[in-house]
């Protein structure tokens, strides 16, 4: 299993639009990322780690309140 995974990889993982994830890194919402890029001017090359992934995920979990 890998454990660093593309932005593609990562949005599949999450079950969400690969536009959302890029949307949250933007605004400093979603999971802690690599940023690999090496320099100015380089195509960007963000990665994420799956055990982020899932801190974030339990992070994000709501549990409803029982009566």
């Amino acid at each position: 299993m890998k454990e660093v995974l593309s932005r593609k990889e990562t949005a599949q993982f999450l079950g969400i639009d690969i536009r959302t994830l890029d949307r949250w890194r933007k605004i400093g919402k979603g999971p802690a990322y690599l940023d690999l890029t090496g320099g100015k001017g380089k195509k960007p090359c963000i990665r994420y780690r799956r055990s982020e992934l899932e801190r974030f995920l339990n992070a994000s979990k709501i549990d409803p309140v029982m009566n």
